[in-house]
């Protein structure tokens, strides 16, 4: 996918969830997190998705 692709997608998850792409908070980034994480299983091997999943929700938890 190209970058406007996945900006797209990303900004259309937040429109369903209703957060503020510009100013997420730490639900919204969870919550699309598990979006992508369907989005991507389609693409990418189980495994995969798991591992940056847990990479990114490391760097979500940290935050405030």
């Amino acid at each position: 996918m190209k970058k406007t692709h996945v900006k797209d997608l990303v900004q259309d998850i937040f429109y369903k969830i209703e957060g503020d792409f510009d100013n997420p908070t730490k639900d919204n980034l969870i919550d699309v997190i598990k979006h992508l994480r369907g989005f991507a299983s389609i693409y990418r091997k189980p495994e995969i998705v798991k591992k940056h999943v847990s990479e990114i929700m490391v760097l979500i938890e940290k935050l405030d």
